[in-house]
């Protein structure tokens, strides 16, 4: 998957950051599996869980901003092993005599269960600041990731809801999910 650009913006507590992906390429999003499965579709909806071992992702991307009391700039990529949970809100809506849904909202809720975080160039190319922020955040990632959980899942269930608005759109709802 590539996704062209993505930001997040984490204004306030011990991670603060501003920072933009852009030409991210995601993969391992083949390598999953799936949990669970519980569809209510009297009220066209979807809930489901899995998990995501091998996803990570490359690109370019900048950031700036604070880690606890440590500025952070720079560039780089990251890997992470992930298990979501996510819901698809939808409405009827017919189309010719074929039933489709209408995607009204996708929650998507990430949970890390591993992260490996490498930023290439912080600090200007200082190799040994960067080596120790790097070493810092991939200890303390579970800290980073808390604060940053909430602006992830907004901007991860925005681009799922529009990847999930081209698929119900485009087919009816017997052929997506067939008695």
């Amino acid at each position: 998957m590539l996704v062209q650009s993505i930001g997040l913006k984490q204004g306030s507590g011990p991670v603060s950051i501003n920072s933009t992906f852009t030409d991210l390429k995601i993969y391992g999003m083949t390598d999953y599996t799936i949990k669970k499965v519980v569809p209510d579709l009297g009220n066209y909806r979807l809930d489901f869980e899995g998990e995501l071992p091998a996803l990570h992702n490359e690109g370019g991307y900048s950031i700036s901003g604070k880690i606890l009391v440590l500025p952070i700039t720079g560039q780089g990529k990251s890997w992470s092993n992930y298990t979501v949970k996510a819901s698809l809100i939808c409405s009827p809506k017919t189309k010719g005599n074929k039933l489709y849904w209408n995607v009204d909202d996708f929650m998507f809720d990430l949970d890390v269960k591993n992260a490996i975080i490498h930023m290439d160039n912080l600090f200007n190319g200082n190799k040994e600041l960067g080596d120790a922020m790097n070493a810092f955040m991939s200890e303390n990632w579970e800290v980073v990731f808390k604060e940053l959980k909430p602006v992830v899942n907004e901007a991860v269930s925005a681009l799922l809801k529009d990847v999930a608005v081209k698929v119900f759109s485009r087919f009816p709802i017997d052929q997506l999910l067939p008695d």
